[in-house]
C-alpha cells in the first residue's frame, strides 16, 4: 500500500520501482505476490504500457498462459512504438500458433529498430515454420 501511495505522490520512475519489486518477489518464489502487485499497478495506472507488458510476460513465463498474456497487452498493439511490446506480442502470437500475426509484429518491430539480432532470428524461425506448414 505504501508503494502505491509513493507512486501517487509522484515517485520518479514508477515502472522501474514496480519492476524491481516484481523481481524481488520472483526471486523469492512469491509469484502470486508479483502478479497481484502488477495487477494493482495496472488498475491504478491503466494506460501504463510497461506495467501491462510486465504482467503479460509474467503470465507467459511463469504460467505459460499465452492467451492471458496476449489479452493483458493487446490493447496497446495499435498505438505502440515500443519494440519490447511488439516483440512480446509476437511471442504470444507465436505461442498461440498465429504465425502470420507474429511475423507482422516482428516486422513492425524491426522497422522501428533494425538492430535486434534476436528478433531477426525469431522472425526467420517463425517464417521457416510457416513455410513448413504448406
Amino acid at each position: 500500500e505504501w508503494l502505491f501511495r509513493s507512486l501517487d505522490a509522484g515517485h520518479p520512475e514508477p515502472e522501474r520501482t514496480v519492476a524491481d519489486w516484481v523481481s524481488v518477489y520472483e526471486d523469492k518464489g512469491k509469484l502470486p505476490a508479483a502478479r497481484a502487485l502488477l495487477e494493482k499497478a495496472i488498475q491504478k495506472f491503466p494506460e501504463n504500457e510497461p506495467f501491462a507488458r510486465e504482467l503479460s510476460l509474467l503470465k507467459f513465463k511463469r504460467w505459460r498462459d499465452c492467451s492471458g498474456a496476449l489479452e493483458s497487452l493487446s490493447r496497446f498493439e495499435a498505438r505502440t512504438s515500443d519494440t519490447d511490446t511488439l516483440n512480446a506480442l509476437a511471442l504470444f502470437q507465436t505461442c498461440l500458433g498465429r504465425r502470420s500475426e507474429a511475423i507482422s509484429l516482428f516486422e513492425r518491430s524491426l522497422a522501428l529498430n533494425r538492430n535486434q539480432p534476436a528478433v531477426v532470428q525469431s522472425l526467420n524461425m517463425v517464417r521457416s515454420e510457416k513455410s513448413g506448414e504448406n
